[in-house]
């Protein structure tokens, strides 16, 4: 397991110190952008001034660090009530069609994002 994170933390290394790096990322969970802004700071990038970041979920994880996270509110309970109901209505009726269901979701503006600096 070190040695795959090792391997993680170089290809960010190599990432983030290119001289073309991104100004932003777009990570699948709160946990991971925490984990990154750590790793940003190891690099000394500031998050939002060096490396805008944006999340999924809204946790607890987005509001305790510094800065909070930007990130978009997916409405977890809505989405496994819709995915329980879903299962339940194709395991009774097995001929079903799929049906396209969209739960609302909102993003909550908070520190870690800013314009794109000056490269």
């Amino acid at each position: 397991m070190d040695a795959l994170n090792d391997a993680y933390e170089e290809t960010l290394k190599a990432l983030f110190t290119a001289p073309d790096r991104p100004t932003a990322m777009l990570v699948s969970d709160d946990i991971l952008a925490v984990v990154l802004e750590q790793f940003c700071g190891k690099l000394g990038l500031r998050v939002p001034k060096d490396l805008s970041i944006v999340s999924f979920n809204n946790s607890l994880f987005s509001r305790i660090t510094s800065p909070q996270l930007t990130t978009v509110d997916v409405n977890p309970y809505q989405l496994g009530m819709e995915a329980a109901s879903q299962t339940i209505n194709h395991i009774e009726n097995p001929n079903l069609l799929a049906t396209k269901i969209i739960v609302p979701h909102k993003l909550i503006q908070r520190e870690s994002c800013c314009p794109p600096p000056e490269i």
